[in-house]
C-alpha cells in the first residue's frame, strides 16, 4: 500500500488537515506521537517524525534498563531511506512507515471504539477490585495524576485521537529524540524497549486490570525506594519533613473488608 501522503513531503506547518491526520494516526499506532490527531503539524507531531528518524537510524530493539529486547530491531527497516533527522515525512520515510504498519513482527498501539466508556470500566474495575498493596483512593488519586484516569484517550475538539494513553521519557534531556522508556494505559505501567512485544500487548496496554495491577506493584516500589527508604536512598525532603517516622502498614488485616479502605469520619461529638 502506498501511503496517501508518501510524495508530499509533510513538514511542521504543512496545510493538508486530512494528510497530517493520516500521518498522525499512523505515529501514534506506531508509538511515536504522545497523542492528537487533530491535522496540526506543529511541534509534537514535528517531534515524532524526528523520534521514528532517530530510531530508523539507532533503534536496535535493546532494552534501556534490563527488561528484555523488543520483538524487532526498528533500525531493519530503514534498507538506506533515512539518512537524516529534521522532521520531514520524504517518500523514503513514508516507504519504512508504510512497511512497519504491513510488518506482524511490530505491534501496534490499540484504539477503542468507545474510549469514554472503556475508560469508564476501567475505572469501575479498579474500585471493585481493591489493591492489597495500597489504599484505592490513594491509587485512583495517582492514576488521575498519571493519565488523568484515562486508558484510551478521549477525542475532543478537533482531536479524533483514540489511541492508548502512552507517556514518552527521556533520559538525557540532551537528547529529545531518544525515547528510553514508554508508559502505557491507565497507570502508565513502563517498559524500556520499542517497540514493544506481542505479549506485552495483549496484557497490560490493552487490558487496563493488568495495566493497574503492575503499577500498582510499580508504585509501591517506587514509595518504598524513594518515600519510605532512609537516605541517601531515600527521598531528603519526606525525612525532613517526618523524621525517623517509618512506614506504617494498615492496622487491619487483609482478610478484614478495613484492609486498606476509607473509613468514614466520625462527626464532632458522635461516634
Amino acid at each position: 500500500m502506498v501511503l496517501a501522503y508518501r510524495n508530499t513531503g509533510l513538514a511542521k506547518g504543512s496545510a493538508d488537515q486530512e494528510l497530517v491526520k493520516a500521518l498522525q494516526r499512523d505515529l501514534r499506532a506506531l508509538g511515536y506521537l504522545r497523542q492528537g490527531i487533530d491535522g496540526d503539524f506543529g511541534d509534537g507531531t514535528r517531534m515524532a517524525v524526528c523520534r521514528l528518524q532517530h530510531d530508523l537510524l539507532h533503534n536496535d530493539g535493546s532494552s534501556t534498563s534490563g527488561d528484555g529486547n523488543a520483538p524487532c530491531a526498528v533500525r531493519a527497516f530503514n534498507d538506506g531511506r533515512v539518512s537524516a533527522i529534521d522532521g520531514v515525512v520524504a517518500a523514503g520515510l513514508a516507504d519504512c512507515i508504510d512497511d512497519l504498519l504491513a510488518a506482524d513482527v511490530y505491534p501496534k498501539l490499540p484504539s477503542a471504539e468507545d474510549p469514554r466508556a472503556a475508560n469508564a470500566a476501567a475505572v469501575d474495575q479498579i474500585r471493585n477490585n481493591p489493591s492489597k498493596i495500597a489504599p484505592t483512593p490513594f491509587m485512583v488519586a495517582m492514576f488521575r495524576q498519571e493519565s488523568n484516569l484515562q486508558h484510551y484517550r478521549v477525542p475532543a475538539g478537533a482531536s479524533s485521537d483514540n489511541f492508548v494513553t502512552v507517556g514518552l521519557d527521556i533520559k538525557n534531556p540532551d537528547e529529545q529524540n531518544h525515547v528510553t522508556s514508554r508508559g502505557y494505559g491507565l497507570g502508565q505501567f513502563t517498559i524500556f524497549h520499542h517497540p514493544p512485544r506481542p505479549a506485552e500487548v495483549s496484557d497490560f496496554i490493552v487490558n487496563p486490570v493488568n495495566n493497574v495491577e503492575k503499577a500498582h506493584k510499580e508504585f509501591r516500589e517506587k514509595f518504598d525506594k524513594f518515600v519510605a527508604n532512609p537516605p541517601p536512598g531515600g527521598a531528603d525532603d519526606r525525612h525532613a519533613e517526618h523524621p525517623g517516622e517509618p512506614l506504617r502498614l494498615c492496622k487491619f488485616s487483609s482478610g478484614d473488608p478495613r484492609f486498606l479502605a476509607r473509613l468514614p469520619r466520625l462527626r464532632r461529638g458522635g461516634a
